[in-house]
């Protein structure tokens, strides 16, 4: 028994039909490893091209397929500056002590009465105020609604190598419509 509880006989997996579901989560994981690894090669790539300075800032690559013609371009961008406000509080406090006419006042919900009305509204069924206001007395701005639910693929970390290996070794279709 290896540690996944598959029985083996000879070093073989048991024969076992998949079913649909499998195959198509099968292929989620293999693509998600596959977009992991190949992010990873990519920014090794163009830290490699920016290292080895086989491209200067401002020019572009347009390497050719074996047949002579460009598979495309690659290019560098030249650097340019950026300004981010990193903390907008401190930019506002500054601001109305130096410049009071560039500062609006704002009414902002303290986030710990929106997580108590969010809280009451889900327990409820119905936005209700703190006060136990509904219908036309709730407090507006809420809204009830329906999450939809996401697919994700959380590829096991230990099992990230042998998903690569199947991979290159590849018997399962990774285009949609194809099982």
């Amino acid at each position: 028994m290896d540690e996944y509880g598959g029985i083996h006989q000879d070093g073989e997996l048991p024969a076992v039909e998949p079913n649909p579901g499998d195959v198509l989560a099968h292929r989620l994981l293999l693509l998600k490893a596959l977009g992991d690894r190949v992010t990873g090669l990519i920014a090794d790539t163009k830290a490699e091209l920016r290292q080895g300075q086989h491209i200067r800032p401002g020019g572009t690559l347009r390497p050719p397929l074996a047949d002579g013609k460009p598979a495309g371009a690659v290019s560098y961008s030249v650097s340019s500056e950026s300004v981010h406000v990193t903390d907008e509080q401190a930019l506002g406090g500054w601001l109305a002590k130096h410049y009071p006419s560039a500062v609006e006042l704002r009414l902002v919900p303290r986030e710990w009465m929106v997580e108590q009305l969010k809280t009451a509204a889900e327990a409820a069924g119905v936005v209700i105020g703190p006060g136990g206001e509904a219908g036309e007395f709730a407090p507006p701005g809420i809204r009830i609604g329906q999450r939809e639910g996401h697919i994700s693929a959380r590829p096991d970390p230990k099992r990230a190598e042998a998903l690569w290996a199947e991979m290159r070794t590849l018997t399962t279709e990774l285009e949609a419509g194809t099982e």
